[in-house]
């Protein structure tokens, strides 16, 4: 007799605290992953990034530019030299990635403005 009343008020018990905390409809609370950055497959895509973002600041008091706007403008001008060689019409570069592969001292580059020359440099 005492087995079959543990039994009962065991069952009781836990279907109250199933109700209580909404277990059998699984909606379970889950804790989120923490979001991560994926890290660069290619070291050479964050240096590159980093260079870009440094290009786009203004340089200090001191100087005319920024170094990174220097080695930005030199990859971007051996990438345009590279296209060119590859093509067999003779067609001059576009005015806009002209200037600014030819421009002392190299000038800051906004990533907008970055987005235009890749595409162009892309185009060629």
């Amino acid at each position: 007799m005492v087995a079959a009343t543990t039994a009962v008020a065991a069952a009781a018990w836990f279907s109250s605290d199933i109700a209580a905390h909404d277990v059998a409809s699984g909606s379970w609370p889950l804790a989120q992953p923490a979001p991560t950055e994926r890290p660069s497959l290619d070291g050479r895509l964050a240096v590159l990034r980093r260079m870009a973002d440094s290009a786009a600041e203004p340089p200090p008091d001191d100087a005319p530019t920024r170094p990174a706007a220097t080695e930005l403008q030199a990859i971007l001008r051996r990438a345009a030299e590279h296209r060119l060689n590859r093509r067999s019409d003779g067609a001059p570069l576009p005015p806009d990635l002209a200037s600014y592969l030819t421009a002392t001292p190299a000038p800051r580059v906004p990533i907008d403005q970055l987005d235009r020359l890749l595409t162009r440099i892309e185009e060629l």
